[in-house]
């Protein structure tokens, strides 16, 4: 192996998480990639104090990310999962300066997601971009993808035409967080995709603080969850329409194994449609909701950029761990080698 061969080796073992210290995704990444010889330098933002995390930006260079005991030069990181990066802890006790050291640190770390000129999974950049759910199904509709009728407004005069319009058969769903935290404790409220009806709409002034997303209702066979990871296809069928609590959203009843999930083979013609999704924004992963409508048509419903995928793993015994190791260790069958 000549000197350069060994340091391509030698760096693709370098692998940085950027996550939380809850993530249990990240716990298992890590774990494969400490299994397979990598040096994983786990990077939590809501222990940045804690952790003893640094940072040093040099523009001549000698760039390094440093927690606790162990350095790593930004010239050494072969690759960067970015995970689940939270709001970063600050070991600051005033309201006020606390306020503006999260501020300060925030920016600090926009350094670290625009200079790092490495293999992220993904960057920072694209899934900025790729969030947001308009400009996800204009792509799937230019890429010859059927996808449901859609309004994004925060005008309650808007959703009640669209609900005439679509006689009745609406949805809505959160524009970001599914998610609403009642309180100071752990407890958090799920806002699942919701049905609207009529009395719906008695309530639906208080659309104009937040706005959301409202689509057309897509009869379903039944769903399907497509993960890609690199350029390789992982696609699982969820049968939702077998159990009442499942068949506007799944998650839930997933969540508690009330509904069948198995593996599942996309045509080949909507899988290099997924595939072709990811590559257009610039990711390495991207989860993606279809549809199978009782007349056969795949429907595209959205792309989250950076979506729960273990739980397919553990439902259909498809390798997605192993597919996403291997990814940031620079060896994934589908990797570019310019990528190397």
């Amino acid at each position: 192996m000549d000197t350069d061969s060994k340091r391509r080796v030698a760096m693709s073992s370098n692998v940085v998480i950027l996550s939380n210290s809850l993530d249990f995704h990240a716990d298992e990444v890590e774990r494969v990639l400490l299994k397979r010889g990598a040096n994983v330098f786990r990077l939590n933002t809501d222990r940045f104090s804690a952790d003893d995390v640094r940072l040093v930006f040099k523009e001549s260079g000698g760039s390094s990310l440093s927690i606790g005991e162990r350095t790593l030069p930004f010239n050494s990181v072969a690759s960067v999962l970015y995970r689940r990066p939270e709001s970063l802890e600050v070991n600051v006790q005033d309201e006020h300066q606390r306020e503006f050291a999260e501020k300060e640190a925030g920016e600090f770390f926009n350094q670290l997601y625009f200079g790092l000129d490495v293999f992220w999974v993904s960057k920072y950049q694209a899934l900025e971009f790729a969030r947001r759910k308009l400009p996800q199904l204009n792509i799937a509709r230019s890429l010859g993808m059927s996808t449901p009728l859609t309004l994004i407004t925060n005008s309650p005069d808007e959703v009640r035409d669209f609900f005439r319009h679509c006689r009745g058969n609406i949805i809505y769903k959160t524009l970001k967080s599914p998610v609403i935290k009642p309180g100071d404790g752990p407890e958090l409220w799920g806002v699942p995709t919701t049905r609207l009806t009529s009395e719906h709409l008695d309530y639906i002034d208080l659309v104009r603080s937040t706005g959301g997303i409202f689509q057309e209702y897509v009869d379903k066979l039944y769903e399907v969850r497509v993960t890609v990871i690199g350029r390789e296809v992982f696609a699982a069928q969820i049968d939702s329409q077998t159990v009442p609590e499942a068949s506007v959203d799944w998650r839930e009843a997933v969540d508690f194994q009330k509904v069948k999930v198995e593996a599942y083979e996309l045509p080949e013609l909507v899988a290099n449609q997924c595939v072709s999704i990811v590559e257009a924004y610039g990711l390495e992963f991207g989860a993606i909701d279809l549809v199978r409508t009782p007349s056969g048509r795949y429907v595209f419903l959205e792309i989250n950029c950076n979506g729960q995928w273990l739980w397919v793993e553990e439902l259909t015994g498809q390798k997605l761990l192993e597919s996403m190791v291997r990814l940031l260790m620079l060896e994934h069958p589908y990797q570019g080698k310019e990528v190397i």
